[in-house]
């Protein structure tokens, strides 16, 4: 299927078979650094459950892993287990847009790893996420690492980093972070 076409989801999709899938890798990523995701994901509010990703030594590790289109009304309900740039939904959000989304499990990874966007270079709107996220650096209940947009967010899952975290955003480079709030524990060197 291209990336740059234009999909929806018309249901809800129980993705718990993932967990057997490309010899317990799981579900691969949609979009890469080499081949983005260019395109329209519109879930339509219909949730993927069960989703399981277990990619520890590769990056960009998400439902999409590399976004430079558009994500919107999309929830995903599963766990997620990255290297660096990690998210609930989508690893690397460059210039794209992530809105009327949310994510509700667990995320784990080494640097920039968020509940919902590993690294957000675009527009993150009216989203949240729930689950516990784990990593080493950068590391934040919504986002990891930030240098776009985040407007009208929140994040309540626990976050635990061994160096720089934060509860909704783990490091905001020079990005802009309006009308959000988090209210997960947050543990590590620098939160």
């Amino acid at each position: 299927y291209p990336l740059d076409g234009y999909y929806v989801l018309t249901q809800d999709i129980d993705a718990s078979a993932t967990a057997t899938w490309n010899a317990g890798a799981g579900f691969a990523p949609i979009g890469s650094g080499t081949a983005p995701f260019t395109g329209t994901l519109d879930g339509q509010g219909f949730s993927v459950t069960g989703l399981h990703i277990n990619r520890p030594a590769e990056q960009n590790v998400g439902l999409v892993g590399f976004n430079s289109g558009t994500v919107t009304n999309c929830y995903a309900v599963g766990e997620v287990t990255g290297y660096n740039n990690v998210g609930g939904l989508v690893g690397y959000l460059g210039y794209g847009t992530v809105t009327n989304c949310y994510a509700t499990g667990a995320v784990t990874g080494y640097n920039n790893v968020g509940g919902l966007v590993g690294v957000n270079i675009g527009t993150v709107t009216t989203c949240y996420a729930t689950g516990a996220v784990t990593g080493n650096n950068y590391v934040g209940g919504l986002v990891g690492y930030n240098t776009g947009t985040v407007t009208n967010c929140y994040a309540t899952g626990a976050v635990t980093g061994d160096y720089v975290g934060g509860g909704l955003v783990g490091y905001n480079n020079n990005g802009t972070v309006t009308n959000c709030y988090a209210t997960g524990a947050v543990t590590g060197d620098y939160v």
